[in-house]
């Protein structure tokens, strides 16, 4: 099976706070953004602090939906307890692939 995955990299500077906000967006967005999973890990090459954030999606379009869930007012809400997530971190970067799950 084919997957588009879009990952994030972040410079994490409260994993705590970082981890908890993370999962509340799992438990609470994740599905209505069009992702089927997600994935967190933590780089071990470098130093602590770098977090990479996988979302997969099925298809394409599945992209544009998640695109379009932060245009919704529950996503704007959902934007708000962000506000205290960009306060931990930093983006680095953000890539998209397809791969084979």
């Amino acid at each position: 099976m084919t997957a588009i995955v879009k990952t994030w990299h972040w410079q994490v500077s409260d994993v705590a706070e970082f981890k908890k906000l993370h999962r509340v967006f799992e438990d609470k967005h994740m599905k209505k953004t069009g992702a089927s999973k997600m994935c967190l890990r933590r780089d071990l090459t470098s130093a602590d602090g770098v977090y990479y954030a996988d979302l997969y999606f099925k298809k394409f379009a599945d992209l544009d939906k998640f695109d379009a869930y932060f245009k919704t007012k529950a996503g704007r809400n959902s934007v708000k307890p962000s506000a205290k997530l960009l306060a931990v971190l930093q983006e680095i970067t953000v890539k998209t692939l397809i791969t084979d799950i």
